[in-house]
């Protein structure tokens, strides 16, 4: 059975005696373990070009032995444009060419602590008494609306990766409910 026959036989009725392997967590995982699953320098993960995230991305989804994969979103292709990456061992910047823009990326450390994070805190003069404004205070939309995503071309790594892998590999996304996408609020 390929990855993919296994997540559905899975998600089936009937259910399967063969189990998918998986990687929960997976940003985290790729994070933690970035050598190990590709020698892609670590900056690729924030690369504004298609063929360096699917490149990194194959190279990981390998090594891992994986049995489905992720359908990330990227930048809009106008977005994606502007930008090229200046890049060394521990840092990195993404720079927009069209309007002088440029945004200091650092190494995610293993664990993922940022020694300079600092915790905020989403203090509202009045809480949200509707749900329209509670929809208005969460600051990560968890809908897409995927014919907008394939138009500006924020769909585009999402495409790249069906093409590559989506015969084999199980393609998955994230749904986020309303309280996980209230959790910064």
């Amino acid at each position: 059975m390929t990855g993919r026959q296994k997540i559905e036989a899975a998600l089936s009725s009937a259910g399967t005696p063969e189990i998918g392997a998986v990687v929960p967590y997976e940003d985290i995982f790729v994070r933690d373990h970035w050598d190990q699953l590709t020698p892609c320098p670590w900056w690729y993960q924030h690369a504004p070009d298609i063929e360096r995230q699917v490149e990194w991305r194959r190279d990981a989804i390998a090594r891992t032995g994986q049995d489905w994969f992720y359908l990330p979103l990227c930048r809009s292709r106008d977005e994606r444009e502007g930008l090229i990456i200046e890049a060394s061992d521990v840092e990195a910047v993404l720079c927009d060419r069209r309007i002088g823009k440029a945004e200091r990326i650092t190494k995610p450390l293993v664990g993922g602590w940022n020694p300079s994070a600092r915790v905020e805190s989403y203090r509202p003069a009045r809480p949200p008494v509707s749900f329209e404004e509670v929809d208005a205070a969460i600051r990560c939309p968890s809908v897409v609306d995927p014919r907008a995503a394939l138009e500006d071309g924020s769909g585009d790594l999402a495409a790249a990766m069906m093409e590559e892998f989506g015969g084999d590999l199980c393609p998955v996304s994230h749904v986020s409910g309303p309280l996980w996408s209230c959790y910064s609020v």
